[in-house]
């Protein structure tokens, strides 16, 4: 849990740089911690969009963990906390991520503004239904990308269902964590190609290094 605690602060460091430069606005500081860390009283628009998506893809796991008759209180990692699905906390950070990939391409669409939340007296963020109903539609894309056959649902259910099956068994479980290529080195490629010596100087680039990337890419490397 410590070494999960301690990757997990390094990991919202880094996101928070996407969240700041893609809307600096909201004014987001940190993912929120400490006592509260297990319920939904964000402080901000964009922990509420994290907690959007991620009771959105909690629900999602604990269907599965009903559907192979698991009991979802009893978990694997998390601490048994009452009133708590915790096995739900554990095997939902398979697909954690996609609810993370939601939210920045939620902020990518730039449709969203300060009217699409609102606030309590207590300071807390709820998303309001166009906020919503936006976040949504690109988290269930995400869910239903294809990846090597299958709908990204799909592999969150098998995983689950390896993990029941193991709890059986004795087997191991070999999980499969996906995510969706939505984006290619395309335009980084042809914008290296087709640099000019002023663009070069502009980003840095020395000479050699420019060459050897040109000449990489003409392999096909």
């Amino acid at each position: 849990l410590t070494i999960e605690g301690n990757y997990a602060n390094q990991y919202f460091s880094e996101l928070s740089k996407v969240f700041k430069e893609l809307y600096p606005q909201f004014k987001f500081t940190s993912r929120n911690t400490g006592i509260q860390r297990h319920n939904r009283n964000a402080n901000d628009p964009i922990n509420s969009m994290l907690n959007y998506a991620y009771s959105v893809l909690e629900s999602l796991t604990l269907k599965y963990i009903n559907y192979y008759g698991l009991i979802p209180e009893i978990p694997f990692l998390h601490e048994i906390i009452q009133n708590k699905v915790s096995l739900a906390f554990d095997l939902m950070e398979f697909i954690r991520p996609i609810g993370d990939l939601a939210v920045i391409l939620t902020l990518q669409t730039r449709k969203l503004t300060w009217n699409d939340f609102t606030f309590s007296q207590l300071k807390t963020c709820r998303l309001m239904p166009n906020a919503q109903t936006l976040l949504n539609g690109i988290l269930q894309t995400l869910l239903n990308k294809i990846i090597d056959g299958k709908q990204i649902e799909t592999w969150h259910k098998e995983n689950i269902r390896q993990f029941a099956d193991a709890l059986i068994t004795g087997n191991d479980v070999n999980f499969n964590v996906v995510m969706p290529e939505l984006y290619t080195d395309k335009p980084i490629v042809e914008i290296l190609q087709n640099m000019t010596v002023k663009e070069r100087k502009e980003k840095g680039i020395s000479k050699t290094t420019l060459f050897y990337i040109q000449k990489n890419l003409n392999e096909g490397k």
